[in-house]
Parts: C-alpha cells; structure tokens; sequence
C-alpha cells in the first residue's frame, strides 16, 4: 500500500521512542521489523496478535511504524469513513486507548515505566484517572469525551506528543452503567457517575498540576501550557515551589474571571458557594465498614458533559431538568471549534454525516463544564496546592475523588445505593 508521512505527530512520536530502549529489550533480540510487524499486526490471527503485543513493546516506535505502514488507511478513518476493523483494532492496542487511530498517541499503563521514559526525555508525565479503561469503549463519559474531542483534536494530540509522556490508570476497573429495557426489545444502556482527572507529575512521580475533568481543546492546551510552565519551574525544587505556583495561579484565575465576567455574576470569591458539596450526605456499610455516602446526583454536576448525556436516564433520581447552570451566563464561555480530526471521529462513531448538531449540542455543553471545572472545580484543588500540596499522587487522587468528586473509593456503591429506601422488591 502507498504510505504517506502523518506529519508532525509521527515525528513527535519518534522522538520519544528511544526512551524505552533503556527497559526492555525488542522483541526477538532486536532483529524484528516494525514495518513487517505492521502488516502483520490487522490480520487476525494468532501472528497478528504476536505483532500487536511485539508493536506494544516497542513503545512510541511501534505505534509509528503501524501509523506510518496503514497511513492511507489511518488518514481515511480520520476523515470519518467506516471500515477497517483490524487496523483500528491494532492501533487501539498498540497506542494503548480506544480511538487510538484519530489521536496518534501513545499511553503507558505502568508508571514505572512512564516516569522513567519522562526521566530520559525530560518531560512531565500526564496521568489519566478515570473509571474503566481508557483502551475500551465504555470507559466512562468524560473519557469518552476526552477521546473525541480532545486527543483527537491535532493541536492538542501534537503538543500532548512533543511535551509530556502519557500514562493511564483506572479509579475503578468496572464503570457503572445503567439499562433501562423497554419490554419490547428496545433497550437503552449508557454509563453512570463518575468523573475523570489529569494529573501532571515530575518523573519521580511527585503531583505538580491537576486538570479535573473536561475542557475545550483551547481551555485543555491553556491549562497543558501553564502545567508545562510550572513542571519547569518546580520539578526537583520541592512542595513550597508548588506552592507557591498555585498561589500565582489563584491570582490570575480570579483576573481572568474577572476579565470575562459578565453583568450580574458573582465575584470570584463568592463562586466557592456555588462549588458541588455533599448535601445530603449519609453513611453507609460495606465490606470495609461505614463509609461517608454521597448521592450520585450530587456527584454528577461536578461533570456537566457527563450529566447532559447521563441526565436523561437519571432524571427520577437526580429530580434535574436539565436546565443550564447559573454559571452558564456569568462568564463570557470559552472559544471552541470542532477540528477536522474530531468531526471525522464523530462522524465513525455516530453514524452521522452532518453531524452539526451533534457538534452544537456538545459545544454548548463543553464550554459550560470549562467554566466549572477551571472556576469552580481547579480553584478548589489550587486553594489546597497552594497550602498543602500533597506529597504523592495517591494522597492528591484520594483527596480529589473524594472531597472534590465526591465519589469516595471507600463507597462501593458510588452514590447509586441508599440504604434507607427500600423499593418494594424482595432480595
């Protein structure tokens, strides 16, 4: 098949490439061919699947290779045309996330190994949280989101490429998901609850930034600079660096609100009250014993591209009508566009053509979440960086899902279980 160079992702890519070679050695004691491995790696067979694993391993470079190898292919499937099954297969596994095909990008899933990969490129590492698995379609909904709109998007996949290493990690393995089944074979299934977070690190792993939840791909590269900005500033030099650093960024948050702010809204101190809390918080009893219980309908609006797809099948539990937030029209709303990348992606994945109002729908409700998530949401988790940034990612993650999330891991049951109703069903 006549290939064609994927330009500058491919490149970005290569770059990072050499920083596996000092982990593990390729496959077949360095004699296999990446190119042979690619027009392997689509078929399936027992061959295909060795090449896939062999294509993994090799890290940025195999994903390159398959890229570079498929490019006519892979250039197809971005502008939205259906087909190629064993290509989007092999791509999803070696890039290491579904929809690998339209972002180009590679995702470690071992820290271990992300952050040593960081150490010899000298990058951060962003480090995905989420619910399910970021390599399977039903992970949960800001994922889903991030992987349309945007890893896909060319500016942001180009800069995630060229500056940071990637890294994924599941909150939880299983997403919720609810099925309402109409009796009549109809059947609508979607997932429930649940939010997702960026983490920036230094390569030993120490947190630096946190991103919460979904941006526009303007909003996301913003925050993706000054998060570059600060790993340079701190890294190495300590907690009081970090610190510091997000004092400044409270500063010019509350600038920038007040820049946009419109007639009526609220000052920027006062958005703290406006900042999703435990109302109605109980407790409840599992196998670990009692945990603090918050209601998933209060955990949802901390993600509002969640809640406009989630909504719909939770209205009887939430009591929401779907109406926009207050904040909607308090702030000038964020530039966003749709590239080509994440159109053609849309297009796959619903079936649609003319996807314009697919497009409008999600605009509308993505530039609402960047609103909460940088004036509400990040303040919060600066306001604690900026005191009392935790040492390590697993004291900042635990933090985060539950005091700003308010999704505890310590509640097996997410919100979705009140153990002072009873439905009338014998169990």
């Amino acid at each position: 098949m006549k290939k064609r160079t994927l330009v500058p992702l491919a490149a970005a890519l290569a770059g990072a490439a050499f920083a596996l070679d000092v982990e593990a050695d390729p496959p077949d004691g360095g004699r296999a061919d990446p190119a042979a491995l690619a027009r392997v790696a689509i078929t399936d067979t027992p061959r295909g699947e060795g090449a896939i694993e062999a294509l993994r391993e090799l890290g940025p470079s195999g994903l390159v290779a398959l890229l570079e190898e498929h490019a006519e292919a892979v250039q197809a499937l971005r502008r939205g045309e259906s087909g190629h099954a064993g290509l989007r297969r092999a791509l999803d596994r070696v890039s290491g996330q579904r929809d690998g095909h339209a972002s180009g990008l590679y995702w470690f899933t071992d820290l271990g190994r992300a952050r040593r990969a960081a150490r010899a490129l000298d990058r951060p590492v962003l480090s995905l949280r989420m619910l399910g698995r970021l390599d399977e379609e039903r992970s949960c909904a800001n994922s889903r989101y991030f992987r349309l709109m945007l890893y896909a998007n060319e500016r942001v996949a180009r800069l995630l490429a060229s500056r940071f290493v990637l890294h994924w990690s599941s909150e939880r393995e299983q997403v919720p998901q609810i099925t309402v089944d109409l009796g009549d074979g109809r059947r609508i299934e979607s997932t429930i609850t649940g939010n997702s977070v960026h983490y920036v690190l230094d390569a030993e792993g120490r947190p630096l930034d946190v991103i919460p939840g979904m941006y526009t791909p303007e909003g996301f590269a913003r925050a993706l600079e000054e998060a570059h900005g600060l790993w340079r500033r701190c890294a190495g030099r300590g907690r009081a660096c970090v610190a510091e650093a997000h004092r400044e960024g409270l500063v010019e948050l509350t600038r920038r609100w007040n820049r946009g702010r419109l007639p009526g809204a609220p000052p920027f101190a006062a958005l703290a009250g406006y900042r999703p809390g435990p109302q109605g918080a109980g407790t409840g009893v599992g196998p670990g014993g009692p945990w603090p219980r918050v209601p998933a309908r209060n955990a949802l609006p901390v993600a509002i591209t969640k809640s406009g797809i989630e909504m719909p099948l939770l209205g009887g539990l939430t009591g929401q009508t779907g109406a926009p937030p207050p904040w909607a029209s308090w702030h000038a709303r964020p530039a966003m566009v749709f590239d080509a990348r994440s159109r053609g992606l849309l297009r796959l994945k619903s079936g649609q053509r003319d996807t314009r109002a697919l497009e409008a729908r999600l605009v509308a409700l993505v530039q609402e979440d960047e609103l909460q998530n940088e004036f509400m949401v990040r303040a919060e988790i600066r306001e604690r960086l900026a005191s009392d940034p935790p040492a390590t990612l697993e004291a900042l993650n635990a933090w985060v899902y539950a005091e700003v999330f308010l999704t505890p891991a310590s509640d097996p049951w997410l919100g979705l279980r009140d153990e002072t109703l009873f439905d009338g069903i014998e169990r």
